[in-house]
């Protein structure tokens, strides 16, 4: 069985580590599967050569890819950042048949249309931890995805998604598959989640829609554990995605 691929799409600079990757691949390897991560952000020579390269060797069950942001958050130049994934997934469907999926809080933003526009096979709405590895086993057990058994999925057609919401009292993850030595020394950003969702109702804001309305926090304990992970790698400064 091909390991899970997961591509790093967010090229904004200053560089921000990608936090999402570093989680998704903790609980991907939690359960068994092999996890390997392409960061665009961190290549520093044309890049598609290298990734046909790597995907030709590897023959991954799945290929993820972070929507992080719609835009680049600038007044002045209103950058919109989809354009290029859609480049992506269809230079991935032109060279392979490997299923495609993408997911993110720019992407949770608008899921069923994204998925539309992206040209992706699948999406993952909300979270993603527990959601990724149901579609991964669903995929390597050749069977066809069905949103009632996998929560947060996005299939072509569908028109009303339903988040995935996941319980973090629990959640302890490992930060040691995204180099964030590397981002930290070429002063990107280094994020940290301490809770998701929020109650506030400010217009602006991706949380919202990405992550909800309900509060639901990580224990002290695993939060000062992921503090202590970073700062055994040279981190000093955070920054928190609450």
């Amino acid at each position: 069985m091909g390991p899970i691929f997961l591509i790093n799409t967010n090229l904004l600079r200053p560089r921000i580590a990608p936090l999402a990757l570093d989680y998704l691949a903790f609980s991907l390897t939690q359960v068994g599967y092999c996890v390997r991560i392409f960061d665009l952000a961190l290549q520093t020579s044309p890049w598609s050569k290298k990734l046909l390269r790597q995907l030709k060797k590897e023959k991954p069950l799945l290929i993820g890819i972070t929507l992080r942001n719609l835009d680049d958050c600038y007044f002045l130049s209103g950058k919109f950042l989809a354009g290029k994934i859609r480049w992506l997934v269809r230079w991935l469907k032109r060279h392979f048949s490997i299923p495609v999926g993408v997911g993110g809080v720019g992407y949770s933003l608008a899921p069923s249309g994204l998925l539309e526009y992206l040209g992706a096979d699948y999406g993952i709405y909300g979270d993603g931890e527990i959601s990724l590895i149901k579609l991964a086993w669903t995929l390597q057990n050749a069977r066809k995805p069905k949103i009632k058994e996998i929560e947060g999925v996005v299939l072509p057609g569908e028109k009303n998604p339903r988040p995935a919401v996941e319980e973090l009292k629990n959640f302890s993850p490992k930060r040691r598959f995204v180099n964030n030595r590397l981002y930290f020394r070429l002063g990107g950003q280094m994020g940290i989640e301490t809770k998701r969702g929020c109650d506030g109702k400010c217009i602006y804001c991706a949380d919202l829609p990405a992550k909800g309305k309900k509060f639901r926090l990580r224990s002290p304990e695993s939060v000062v554990e992921e503090l202590k992970q970073l700062v055994a790698q040279g981190i000093w400064a955070f920054h928190l995605c609450d």
